[in-house]
């Protein structure tokens, strides 16, 4: 689960992405979000053919 944060909607209002927002003011963000991209860089993220 990802926290309610006021700078989802600062990025959304500048048409932008936490990351690329300030990394002082999104740390905590960022941080959360590095499990799921690690998982969606990962041979586990993609469907297997059965």
């Amino acid at each position: 689960m990802l926290r309610a944060s006021q700078n989802y909607v600062h990025a959304a209002e500048k048409g932008m992405t936490i990351f690329e927002l300030a990394p002082s003011k999104t740390v905590y963000d960022r941080e959360q979000w590095m499990p799921l991209l690690a998982w969606l860089s990962s041979a586990r993220s993609i469907p297997s053919i059965t």
